[in-house]
């Protein structure tokens, strides 16, 4: 874009006198700008003068008054002379009618009153003095007797200043009016001259800027040569530059858009691939859980059977042990899926009243008898200003507490494991709880204790071989510490044993929580009355389990193999059932959609109540159930106690009642095998059904 010659302005250069004198234009503009200012100076000028007025118009009030008292004294003294009181109270009311005039007090010589009038002058020093009320003056009156002059009494007045203050209102808004109505009408000026000599031009420029907004390039022209017009070459030129740039940045923008969709594409690829990833690692947890969680509900509930049979002393033992090994079995399994809510940041921490003492009496009551088999001591001890109910999540205090005490009893082959309980308040800060467990055991080498709390973490290798265990369990306890706000270490010693000690914050409970102090050996729920219950299963052998833990309630089941089959079961309405025991994955239909299905009958009873009866463990999956319309959960291995206190809930009725061991008569109710060598093949057959799933899962870690 070329420049017009006729507009272009020059260059502006400080060495050159003619250009300095060109500067001091602008100069003077800026200091236009001051005018209303010094208007506002000539304002307080305005005002102080004022002021000075005030002070002459004061000076001729106080003369006045003071002409005024000195000719009363005259007219006062003759009455004085003669104490007339009448005519010295006409005299003083008279004061009373000047406007200025707030009261008049007459004494005589000895200061008695003879007359008033107004309000009570007060007492002023001679001769004049000012005070809240007004300006009080006084006279000494003087009766002329034979040449001479004798004091006969006082003469005092009180005069108002609300005229002098009116007056001096009036003139200092008369001198305020002036000012404004000046220094307005000099500010208009200046502005008008601003307008002209640097508003115009500035609104121009601006224009040129505002249609470089909209897309095009404009030069600015201003026929100035002062330093306005400097302004507008110095802005025609970096318009000039600014358009160059621009081009050059127009060309850098289009590539970089050109790898910002590139990245934009790989970036939600990733993110698609991650998603799709993490909804095959919740599937696969799901389904690991389900799959092996199903033949153990096969192995526990047979060894169940098996024992309610009273097989053989040396078969008690052995079958215990399979109970055992199932029970280890699914203790990996709760970990794993713990471990994973706990990367997904979807575990979450309850806050409820609980009894403390009673939790961790409970929780170290589940260890006493292998305690007892190895010969070891177990101690408890809870410190006495300890409370007993307090607030915050006991399961997962449990949970870490439980792993704590059955690693120091895993770990300890003589000796005791010992577990303290403490309240710690700190100075000025909230108070926490304090849980230490001490052992006798093996100890572990010091600089291995950092790396305990990772993730499949053991002491060392030959650990996992000799005592077995995945070392998750020390990982889940550290974050579910940490998740709840608390702290945990280790200390050890080789050969000396171990101290494990996590803290978590002390909240005290605002409600009452039980105050029992111990626990009966409640080991079995019985049936209080029959009920008719719907078993929605596709698997033989749970089938077998499930009917058999009924049939040990004294309830009657009707076996269906797929949710289409429990909907159609359910519709006929041929038999009243008081619930449906529902699998949640079934061939055809799977429990969710089936227990959909029932909700939605017309007929039938549409509102019966529905547990599901699942393998999968996952939390947000269980949550989903409840939300098709099912009523429960209960997971498999299926305990009994546990599937009496759901049903019980369920309905809201005592169905069954738990009684101790010893009251329970095995012969009336317990389901025997046809035989102890058919449920070993029955265990035999389940086991090898774990092993093989067991087997796929490591030939799916090792092509990882």
């Amino acid at each position: 874009m070329k420049r017009s010659p006729t507009c272009k302005p020059e260059a502006v250069h400080p060495s050159v006198p003619f250009e300095r004198l060109r500067m001091k234009s602008l100069l003077g503009k800026f200091l236009a700008l001051n005018v209303p200012f010094a208007l506002l100076g000539l304002a307080v000028f305005f005002v102080v003068f004022e002021n000075f007025g005030y002070r002459q118009v004061e000076q001729d009030f106080r003369h006045g008054s003071e002409q005024l008292i000195d000719s009363q004294t005259k007219v006062f003294a003759a009455s004085l002379w003669d104490l007339d009181h009448e005519r010295i109270q006409l005299l003083a009311e008279s004061l009373s009618v000047n406007a200025d005039v707030a009261a008049v007090e007459v004494a005589d010589d000895f200061g008695e009153v003879l007359g008033s009038s107004g309000a009570s002058v007060p007492d002023a020093k001679i001769p004049a003095e000012t005070t809240p009320l007004g300006t009080v003056i006084s006279r000494v009156i003087y009766f002329e007797r034979e040449g001479q002059r004798e004091p006969v009494g006082n003469l005092r007045i009180l005069f108002s200043d609300d005229r002098l203050q009116r007056a001096r209102v009036r003139d200092l808004a008369i001198s305020i009016t002036v000012a404004v109505v000046v220094m307005l009408t000099t500010m208009l000026a200046a502005v008008l001259a601003f307008r002209w000599t640097i508003g115009i031009p500035l609104a121009r420029l601006v224009g040129a800027f505002g249609a470089d907004a909209v897309g095009g390039h404009h030069r600015a022209e201003w026929n100035s040569r002062d330093e306005m017009g400097s302004v507008f070459s110095s802005f025609n030129e970096m318009r000039e530059r600014q358009e160059t740039a621009e081009q050059a940045l127009r060309r850098s923008n289009d590539e970089l858009e050109h790898r910002v969709a590139s990245r934009t594409r790989e970036l939600a690829l990733a993110r698609d691939r991650a998603q799709a990833a993490d909804e095959a690692k919740s599937q696969f947890l799901a389904t690991m859980s389900h799959e092996i969680r199903t033949p153990m509900t096969g192995v526990m509930g047979l060894v169940d059977i098996l024992l309610d049979a009273e097989p053989p002393a040396d078969m008690v033992d052995n079958l215990n042990k399979i109970k055992g090994a199932t029970q280890s079995l699914l203790t990996i399994i709760n970990d794993v899926l713990d471990l994973s809510k706990l990367e997904a940041g979807k575990l979450e921490i309850e806050k409820i009243d609980f009894d403390l003492h009673r939790m961790v009496r409970e929780a170290t009551e589940l260890f006493a008898h292998r305690a007892e088999e190895k010969n070891l001591a177990l101690h408890l001890e809870i410190a006495d200003d300890v409370p007993d109910a307090v607030n915050g999540d006991p399961t997962r205090i449990r949970q870490v507490l439980v792993n704590l005490v059955g690693n120091a009893i895993k770990f300890t082959h003589e000796g005791s494991v010992s577990l303290g309980v403490s309240l710690h308040n700190g100075d000025g800060r909230p108070g926490v709880l304090r849980l230490r467990v001490i052992d006798t055991g093996i100890g572990i080498p010091k600089d291995r204790i950092d790396d305990l709390f990772g993730d499949f973490t053991q002491a060392d290798a030959s650990t996992t071989r000799k005592y077995e265990g995945t070392g998750l369990g020390l990982a889940i306890s550290k974050r579910l510490v940490e998740l709840m706000g608390g702290e945990i270490a280790a200390e050890s010693d080789p050969g000396s044993g171990s101290a494990f000690s996590f803290t978590v914050p002390y909240v005290a409970a605002t409600s009452e929580v039980s105050d029992a102090t111990t626990t009966a050996p409640l080991v079995e729920f019985v049936g209080q009355r029959a009920l008719h219950v719907l078993l929605a299963e596709d698997n033989k052998l749970n089938q077998q389990i499930i009917h058999a833990t009924l049939t040990r309630f004294g309830h009657t089941s009707v076996i269906v193999e797929n949710g289409a089959e429990a909907v159609k079961a359910v519709a006929r309405g041929e038999i009243d059932y008081d619930l449906v025991l529902m699998d949640v994955r079934m061939p055809e239909m799977n429990g969710p959609d089936a227990t959909r299905a029932i909700r939605k009958l017309s007929r039938g009873n549409a509102a019966i109540p529905i547990i599901a009866v699942t393998a999968d463990a996952m939390e947000e999956h269980r949550r989903g159930y409840l939300d098709a319309g099912m009523n429960a959960c209960v997971t498999k291995p299926i305990d009994r106690n546990e599937l009496a206190r759901v049903i019980n809930e369920v309905l809201g009725e005592n169905i069954h009642v738990a009684v101790e061991a010893e009251q329970i008569n095995e012969t009336s109710s317990a389901v025997k095998p046809a035989s102890v060598e058919t449920a070993k093949e029955q265990i035999d057959t389940v086991d090898d059904n774990v092993l093989a799933f067991l087997g796929e899962l490591e030939d799916i870690a090792s092509s990882d």
